[in-house]
């Protein structure tokens, strides 16, 4: 999902491959992230925080919210050197970014 081959990615889920929270997170599956999510023992903060990058990264708004509400890191600086803000950018999905920034993220360099 490097490369955003969404359809690539869910067809592959579809004949059952399995997704993992991040990955699960990218594709705006909600379902399986709240599955994935609810586990014991459940995935720490750091997995949860890159889910969330993933799932900005993918542009996907409900899992956004599901795992902001489930303690992610706003404004963690990830893969790439990106905020979820600005992967939300970089995948051009705006109003993901604009969602974000009303909710105080911010891009890296303004981190501090």
């Amino acid at each position: 999902m490097a490369f955003r081959n969404w359809n690539a990615a869910r067809r592959l889920v579809e004949r059952g491959a399995t997704a993992t929270l991040w990955q699960a997170a990218a594709l705006g599956d909600l379902t399986r992230v709240r599955e994935l999510a609810e586990t014991e023992p459940a995935p720490g903060p750091g997995e949860v925080t890159n889910a969330l990058w993933h799932a900005c990264h993918g542009g996907q708004r409900p899992v956004v919210a599901y795992l902001l509400e489930s303690g992610a890191n706003i404004n963690w600086v990830g893969h790439e050197g990106l905020t979820p803000l600005e992967a939300a950018r970089r995948g051009a999905a705006d109003e993901l970014a604009d969602w974000l920034s009303a909710r105080g993220a911010v891009s890296a360099d303004r981190r501090g």
